[in-house]
């Protein structure tokens, strides 16, 4: 039978030892009431002592490598370190380094582990070869803690801060808002769809990166799809400044040659170089001056439902969805379109 121990390394070599009790850890000195308490289970940052009859451990050659093994899989990097025990049995030491999820050779093994983050689902647990088999193990409900507190409570006080400082350059220096003067007895510059997107996919992305990698240490975390959809909204962006610096242009030339020119064009170029005003932040990302506009609406849309997708996702499985190119080929479609009607657009 393979028994278990948990250490748990902290400052000055202090260690907090949890042992099995049953099928559940039971803390040290605790209650009947602590059994199976988070604090207990073991995570990254751990030290697992398995404790193999001789016999058992007599199969594998003296310079042998042996490994962890979680639900029948090897864990490579988790080697164990052999020592003899008083009652005839070897102690088979495994530490589960901070950096073990963020190593190529055992990346792969531990996000299985990890991207669930908050899943209460325990674990079998053995040990062996890296080719196996592993030992037969009767420890079938082995508790992890696959989410780092402390991390979570850092990546808290991160996205506060974050928005607090998003809100700050918006007031400060209208970050999100159309470009142009107006005037402060008529409001605050209208919101620009363009820009919002941008700094939206900017924080998600980010605030993505961050709660990964204080989860599992793992700072890889980019894919492709990830950099295409920031490349969509940057380019979207700077297709609807050109724009806009174009439309303002061509109504300064209007405004020049003033003989012959009509007076509702005059008015019209007016109404273009005038920046618009805010009515309220849905209004503004969705409305030009007639109403609400189709390709507004339509970019909108696909927008949000692919940065659902997005934070559901990295949430649930601790890694970056990978869209399709169909997907991505709706988004770019939808912010091309934007951009593109952008010229015969008239913004409130």
């Amino acid at each position: 039978m393979v028994t278990y121990t948990i250490k748990r390394w902290e400052v000055e070599n202090k260690e907090d030892e949890h042992k099995k009790a049953t099928d559940l850890p039971k803390c040290k000195a605790a209650t009947p009431t602590d059994a199976g308490r988070e604090e207990c289970w073991a995570r990254l940052g751990s030290q697992i002592d398995l404790f193999v009859n001789n016999e058992a451990i007599s199969a594998f050659k003296e310079n042998e490598t042996i490994v962890m093994w979680i639900d029948g899989r090897p864990m490579p990097g988790v080697d164990g370190v052999r020592s003899a025990t008083a009652d005839g049995k070897t102690t088979l030491s495994f530490y589960w380094d901070e950096r073990l999820p963020s190593l190529a050779q055992s990346k792969e093994s531990w996000m299985r582990i990890l991207r669930h983050p908050f899943s209460k689902q325990n674990v079998e647990v053995s040990a062996g070869p890296l080719a196996g088999p592993p030992l037969p193990s009767q420890i079938q409900a082995f508790p992890i803690r696959r989410i780092s507190e402390r991390g979570v409570y850092v990546w808290i006080a991160f996205f506060i801060l974050s928005i607090v400082a998003l809100w700050l350059a918006d007031r400060q220096w209208n970050i999100l808002r159309e470009e142009g003067e107006v005037d402060p007895k008529a409001g605050r510059r209208a919101f620009s769809l363009a820009r919002t997107q941008m700094t939206f996919w900017t924080f998600v992305i980010a605030m993505s990166v961050s709660g990964i990698w204080l989860v599992t240490w793992n700072e890889d975390v980019l894919n492709p799809s990830v950099l295409l959809l920031l490349g969509i909204a940057t380019g979207t962006t700077l297709g609807a400044i050109v724009v806009d610096g174009s439309k303002k242009e061509s109504a300064r030339n209007t405004l020049l040659v003033t003989p012959g020119v009509q007076a509702d064009a005059i008015a019209e170029a007016n109404k273009t170089l005038t920046t618009p005003t805010s009515e309220n932040f849905f209004l503004d990302l969705i409305s030009d001056r007639d109403g609400p506009s189709i390709s507004r609406v339509q970019m909108l849309l696909f927008t949000l439902i692919l940065m659902g997708i997005f934070v559901v996702e990295t949430i649930r499985t601790l890694v970056m969805p990978e869209f399709s190119a169909t997907m991505l080929g709706l988004m770019g479609i939808s912010s091309a379109g934007y951009v593109a009607l952008k010229g015969p657009e008239k913004k409130m």
